[in-house]
C-alpha cells in the first residue's frame, strides 16, 4: 500500500508540473513550470531547508523548450539550459528535478 501511494503522488506531480534547479555562487534557484495553469515559480535557497519566492509568470510551450515572462523579464527554456537569466546571452545549464 505504502508504494501504490508513493507512486500516485509521483503521477500527481509529473501531471501538474516539472521543476529544474540551477546554483550561482552560494544560491541554488528552482524553477517550477505549473503545467495546466501555463504559469512558471522561480525560487532561491541560500540554506538548505528553506527557500523565498521571488518571481512568478507565464509560461508557454515553444517546439523547442518553453518562454516565461513577466512585466519586465523574458527568459527561455531549451534543451535543459536556461537563456537570459541576467544578461541576453546567458545560458546556464539546468539540471531536470520532476518531469
Amino acid at each position: 500500500m505504502f508504494y501504490l501511494f508513493g507512486e500516485g503522488i509521483k503521477r500527481h506531480q509529473r501531471n501538474r508540473l516539472e521543476s529544474w534547479e540551477f546554483v550561482k555562487a552560494d544560491t541554488t534557484f528552482q524553477i517550477i513550470r505549473w503545467k495546466k495553469e501555463n504559469e512558471f515559480s522561480m525560487s532561491y535557497s541560500t540554506d538548505p531547508g528553506s527557500s523565498t519566492g521571488f518571481l512568478d509568470g507565464k509560461c508557454e510551450k515553444e517546439n523547442e523548450g518553453f518562454t516565461l515572462s513577466t512585466d519586465s523579464t523574458l527568459y527561455r527554456i531549451k534543451d535543459n539550459y536556461l537563456i537570459g537569466f541576467r544578461k541576453a546571452n546567458d545560458r546556464i545549464k539546468l539540471k531536470k528535478i520532476i518531469e
